[in-house]
């Protein structure tokens, strides 16, 4: 994500006055893609950086403590009530509830698909930028090396990252927590309590992370993507990434096509079926920045926007 909050939380404006939207064409040069990617109505104004699905249901959070559920894979949106004005910046769904993290430290959870939140207590300020659920375990990452974790998304417990790094978001795969963050941090835990650094090979910013078929993929700026096939220990450029210098900001892998899709700045969509070591383009319906994607049910959810004043942007597929 250029993650205005999520990544870079004083970047909104840079967002606001270089992200334009655009109604049809593509999103550059590259590969025609398999997706067609279908723009939703949103119904709201802003910019939503965060999606999860649970129970039937995907929720969508963001600015100013925006949600949005759907019932119908997407197709359809309507509010949710998050009890905050604080920015959410990203959500997961376990333990049957879907929790959200966002500016300030704030957390909220959800037992209803999303409708009304409760605020927990997070013991920390720092604003939280990326959450995950895994082993029965949500932890939770942010700024200055925060990370939260919890049995049931209510009561929070601070770990040592060893960093005070900007954390950016995290990943479960292989009995193995990924956390990726600024300049290149990438921080490997198998029990939650103890974080070990690892060489990513790059300085520029991960904003996104992702595990599929025993690979965890990491993107970030400049078109940036990384694959680890050893549980993070080590990390690697694929052979064929992506021809980009596109900031990246989300990534996810679709257990149901057996392929990873990155998304980012300008309306950038890249997928990979061979477990991130090609990458090819897909045509994009807009321009607004895209700062999360997520395919459940079958069905791929990208979200984004471009301003606090435009209506906020989601994509489906099919």
């Amino acid at each position: 994500m250029w993650k205005n909050f999520k990544a870079l939380f004083f970047g909104l404006l840079a967002v606001f006055f270089f992200a334009l939207t655009a109604c049809g064409g593509g999103s550059g040069s590259g590969g025609s893609g398999t997706c067609n990617w279908t723009p939703r109505t949103s119904g709201i104004n802003g910019i939503l950086y965060g999606v999860a699905f649970g129970n039937n249901t995907f929720v969508a959070v963001g600015l100013n403590g925006a949600v949005i559920t759907s019932s119908n894979n997407g197709v359809n949106w309507g509010p949710g009530n998050s009890g905050t004005t604080q920015t959410l910046l990203a959500v997961v769904y376990g333990n049957s509830m879907f929790v959200a993290v966002g500016t300030g430290g704030t957390i909220i959870t959800s037992t209803n698909n999303g409708l009304t939140w409760t605020s927990q207590t997070s013991g920390t300020s720092n604003d939280l930028l990326g959450i995950t659920y895994g082993h029965n375990t949500f932890v939770a990452v942010g700024k200055s090396g925060t990370i939260l974790t919890s049995s049931d998304g209510i009561n929070w417990t601070p770990q040592t990252s060893g960093t005070t790094e900007d954390l950016y978001d995290v990943v479960y795969g292989n009995a193995v927590f990924v956390v990726v963050g600024k300049n290149g941090k990438i921080l490997t835990s198998g029990n939650i309590t103890n974080w070990t650094q690892h060489i990513s090979g790059t300085t520029f910013r991960l904003s996104g992370v992702a595990f599929g078929n025993n690979t965890f993929v990491a993107v970030g700026d400049n078109g940036t993507v990384l694959r680890s096939i050893d549980n993070g220990l080590t990390w690697n450029s694929p052979s064929n990434p992506p021809l980009t210098t596109q900031n990246l900001y989300g990534v996810t892998y679709a257990n149901s096509v057996k392929e990873f899709v990155a998304v980012g700045h300008n309306g950038t969509i890249f997928r990979s079926t061979d477990y991130g070591l090609s990458w090819t383009q897909d045509n994009s319906p807009t321009t607004d920045v895209l700062f999360s994607v997520l395919q459940d049910n079958n069905t791929f959810v990208i979200v984004g926007g471009s301003s606090p004043f435009a209506p906020a942007t989601v994509l489906t597929c099919p």
